[in-house]
């Protein structure tokens, strides 16, 4: 795990760990979101596919924004 500098939010309210999890968990969706915008740029996608793609790019927008500020990791992440 690496060395992790708490807030003292962080620290208050989560563990050490918890926070590390969460920062893959922020990853992982930033990861899923790249996937999406680059299976987007494809060429024969439908405009049914498309409309799919951008619904899930908002929650997954949502979701990693919302993980952000639950365990407080805005200074941490970019």
């Amino acid at each position: 795990m690496d060395e992790i500098n708490l807030t003292w939010y962080q620290y208050k309210y989560f563990s050490k760990e918890q926070i590390f999890n969460a920062r893959g968990y922020v990853y992982k969706i930033k990861d899923r979101i790249l996937t999406l915008h680059q299976r987007k740029e494809l060429i024969n996608i439908s405009e049914d596919e498309i409309k799919k793609i951008n619904s899930n790019l908002e929650l997954l927008e949502t979701s990693k924004e919302s993980i952000k500020y639950y365990y407080g990791l805005q200074d941490m992440l970019v």
